[in-house]
């Protein structure tokens, strides 16, 4: 079964994490190894990894709930039954996050 490792940057001071890696993998060295080499070169998460700001959880998953790109094209597509805000802009109907 594959693996996604979901890898939370804390603000500095704590508070709610804004920003998520999500690593996928055949196998748990596999995700981990694309996170490490990912780390390496990103400007915000060597750092964040640096201070201990970084929090990781690795779960196994359904092959379905692997990522494609047809997924990820339908998921980001307009909702042709979405209403539009004043700014022209489609409301998704999803919750806001601050909220949480």
């Amino acid at each position: 079964m594959p693996y996604a490792l979901h890898v939370y940057v804390v603000p500095p001071g704590g508070g709610k994490v804004n920003v998520e890696h999500v690593f996928y993998g055949h196998s748990e060295d596999e995700a981990d190894q694309l996170f490490e080499t990912h780390a390496d070169g990103c400007e915000f998460l060597g750092p964040a990894i640096a201070a201990g700001r970084v929090i990781e959880i690795v779960e196994e998953i359904e092959s379905s709930e692997w990522p494609d790109k047809e997924s990820l094209d339908a998921e980001a597509a307009p909702d042709p039954d979405a209403e539009e805000d004043e700014a022209g802009e489609q409301e998704s109907g999803r919750d806001d996050p601050e909220e949480d």
